[in-house]
């Protein structure tokens, strides 16, 4: 049987995982943010551990996106969890990247304003590279996953797939950008099968783009989602020029030249229609109870 460790498990795409590699008979073993490190070591240092999915990341939206307590803390327990992992027999270690590490660097040498998602973007970065070093350094092997926005049953809050659901049950109307920035979505089934062959296979290393890859303007996702509900006019969503809340415009990092992994493992993705389907029915079902 093989063994895993995940962080953020109670987490929206960590539980998802922990439920994914449970179901396929793997040995699950969650970390838990107040877990004693001490105590985690004793238990679990003569178990041999296949992957350690370092994912748990506090302040990915919202306020504590911008705090630097919330930041800082995110890099310290990184810092932590490799002081721990050096107790532990692990064999491959995943760390769960962003694409605001690459709006970050495209940014900080240009004189204009950062974007509000710098430093996010920055303490992800500062976290990655610790993490590449401390394997490089200590012979474990690594793989470094750059997730596109994902959506899914399981998230319940105001993240734009899911508010918009939400607004869009209740008849609301919507207002957006004017849209034209590139977006790639991935359905949260489709993330953590990646994430489970991440950890299966020992073939599975560096960095790769974790999505659909279908980068395209993020309106023309918008008028998809819309058109599920039969609500892709005027009348229930706005197309604005106001500022955009994400930059996620692709064409500005083709210096990346990152693969996508589902190129390399064949994976097929659940188009992103029927995954608003999926999705609006477990948001209806929430609604149902408040």
């Amino acid at each position: 049987m093989k063994n895993f460790i995940v962080t953020g498990g109670s987490g929206f795409v960590g539980k998802a995982l922990v439920k994914k590699l449970a179901e396929q008979g793997c040995n699950v073993i969650e970390l838990h943010h107040n877990d004693n490190l001490t105590d985690f070591a004793a238990k679990y240092s003569a178990t041999k551990i296949d992957c350690f999915y370092i994912n748990g990341w506090g302040g990915t939206s919202g306020p504590s996106r911008v705090s630097l307590d919330c930041q800082l803390g995110n890099i310290n327990y990184v810092k932590d969890i490799l002081e721990l992992i050096l107790k532990l027999q692990v064999k491959k270690i995943f760390f769960a990247s962003s694409i605001a590490e690459f709006e970050f660097i495209n940014a900080i040498f240009k004189e204009k304003s950062l974007p509000s998602i710098a430093l996010y973007g920055s303490s992800k970065l500062y976290a990655h590279s610790i993490v590449r070093n401390f394997c490089e350094n200590n012979g474990i092997d690594s793989c470094f996953g750059v997730f596109s926005c994902v959506y899914g049953p399981g998230e319940l809050n105001g993240k734009l797939v899911s508010s918009s659901i939400q607004k869009l049950i209740k008849d609301e109307k919507l207002t957006f950008s004017k849209g034209d920035q590139l977006f790639d979505f991935i359905y949260i089934d489709d993330l953590v099968e990646d994430l489970f062959k991440i950890g299966t296979d020992p073939s599975i290393k560096g960095h790769y783009l974790i999505g659909s890859g279908k980068y395209k303007p993020l309106r023309l996702w918008l008028e998809e989602m819309c058109e599920v509900f039969g609500k892709n006019t005027d009348d229930y969503r706005i197309f604005c020029d106001i500022p955009a809340s994400e930059s996620l415009d692709l064409s500005e990092f083709h210096w990346m030249k990152l693969e996508f992994l589902s190129n390399v493992t064949n994976a097929k993705r659940t188009p992103f229609v029927q995954g608003i389907k999926n999705t609006a029915y477990y948001i209806k079902e929430c609604l149902k109870g408040q």
